[in-house]
């Protein structure tokens, strides 16, 4: 009888462990299928707006706009932003870029300032 209940818990666990590996497994697929999909839509997005505007030679760090109310307020450059809007950051050529993918057009264009005085000090510090 000791033996039935050891081999079924060896099973109880085993399952466990099946189903555990299962979950991981699942949830590393989803987020590399994630990663995929992000890729194509920014693609596709780049390919919009290359139709627009010469972009660039880099790879941009693309958000979606969903504070505008905010944003308008707080900066002129985000004047006629819409949530939903897509704003491309390209550091190296200093430049930022509001995609609106509704209309497909170019809703502000202008220079990425970057904090030089910020960058050095983090520098120091390491």
């Amino acid at each position: 009888m000791g033996n039935s209940s050891s081999q079924k818990f060896k099973i109880f666990v085993g399952i466990v462990a099946i189903i555990a590996m299962a979950s991981v497994l699942k949830s590393f697929l989803i987020k590399k299928d994630q990663k995929e999909v992000t890729r194509i839509k920014n693609e596709r997005t780049l390919g919009m707006i290359s139709k627009l505007m010469i972009l660039p030679a880099e790879e941009p760090v693309i958000a979606i706009v969903k504070g505008a109310d905010q944003l308008r307020k707080e900066q002129p450059f985000y004047a006629n932003v819409e949530n939903g809007d897509q704003l491309l950051l390209f550091p190296r050529a200093r430049q930022a870029i509001i995609y609106s993918p509704v209309k497909n057009i170019i809703v502000n264009a202008g220079s990425l300032t970057v904090n030089d005085q910020d960058s050095t000090e983090s520098q120091n510090k390491k």
